[in-house]
């Protein structure tokens, strides 16, 4: 890679992010959903090229770039900067890793259309809203045709930070605890055999290769039932299905597993989302750790080969037009 290249990085729309004490009980600032990697990766990376902060009113993006690393990983939380990345540079002659429109198309409701149908993959029905009121989750929940149960979470959220079951009527309460304010939130259609599930299925692309990993839910009475695992063909043909359809370079991929032959979309991510420690997933954030050092090589092989990046990317609606006919 040559250094005519740029590390895309944005503060959030809302301008907010995380204040959190790291293990050695240091405060340090942390910008949310944002493409991380290992700090020795971070550091090659900030030598192959320069880095840019979105928005700067008085510095707009260079007119050329021989490359563009986006670190932006959520649509909710950065959609005017993705707009702006992908309004600059013509997604035929400027390889993006993690393009923008790809990052767009990865929002849980867009996500669910472009992986719906994949053998073996149910894909819920999910719709997403601006809780302005109490009464906006209820207007959700008619107008698209839900049934009971429901969950409900934060559209920024990830690793299932946030997310809570609507079963009844009166369980409206909680959700409207959780306020309005104009935040967005997905709704999507339960399963009430979820909560029977004992396992959860990572799936973590890396261009068209990466890894899957089982993480069991249940740990009462012991171990999980692995009879109640994926079959590996079955997740192997889901994982394959999934990389044609969604042209990230690198994301993960969240499934329920509610049986050998079956299992449900959770979460899409650009990157691979690692839980903070107050996020208290202890689990979670131990098979990150162990997923992301295993796949350090194969990251970094792809990362610093800009000609490998996926160039599907050209096939998607701009993030303007993404934006318009779903909503921002």
């Amino acid at each position: 890679m040559n250094r005519n290249g740029l590390i895309f990085r944005a503060v959030p729309d809302s301008g907010n992010a995380k204040l959190y004490l790291n293990p050695a009980g240091v405060p340090e600032l942390a910008m949310p959903n944002r493409l991380t990697f290992l700090p020795e990766t971070e550091n090659k990376l900030d030598t192959a090229g320069q880095s840019f902060w979105y928005p700067q009113k008085e510095t707009p993006l260079p007119a050329r770039a021989d490359w563009v690393v986006n670190t932006c990983a959520d649509a909710d939380c950065y959609g005017a900067a993705l707009a702006a990345l992908d309004r600059t540079y013509d997604a035929r002659s400027v390889p993006i890793f993690n393009h923008p429109r790809a990052v767009m198309a990865a929002r849980r409701d867009i996500a669910g259309r472009l992986l719906h149908g994949i053998e073996g993959l149910e894909v819920p029905l999910c719709r997403r809203f601006l809780a302005q009121s109490p009464l906006s989750f209820i207007e959700c929940f008619e107008s698209s045709g839900f049934r009971y149960p429901v969950t409900l979470q934060p559209t920024a959220s990830q690793n299932g930070q946030g997310r809570i079951w609507i079963e009844h009527p009166f369980d409206w309460q909680t959700a409207f605890n959780l306020g309005g304010g104009g935040r967005a939130h997905f709704m999507v259609q339960a399963d009430p055999a979820e909560k029977q599930a004992q396992w959860q299925m990572r799936m973590v692309f890396v261009g068209r290769g990466g890894m899957a990993e089982p993480l069991m839910l249940t740990k009462s009475e012991g171990l999980a039932d692995p009879a109640m695992q994926l079959s590996k063909p079955l997740a192997q043909g889901i994982f394959a299905a999934a990389m044609s359809r969604l042209p990230l370079d690198h994301w993960t991929l969240d499934l329920l597993v509610m049986g050998p032959t079956k299992c449900r979309l959770l979460d899409v991510a650009p990157g691979l989302p690692m839980p903070f420690e107050q996020d208290n997933q202890p689990d979670l954030k131990a098979l990150t750790m162990r997923m992301t050092k295993h796949l350090k090589p194969r990251v970094e092989g792809l990362l610093f080969s800009p000609e490998k990046w996926r160039p599907e990317v050209q096939k998607l609606l701009p993030v303007a037009q993404l934006m318009e006919k779903y909503g921002k």
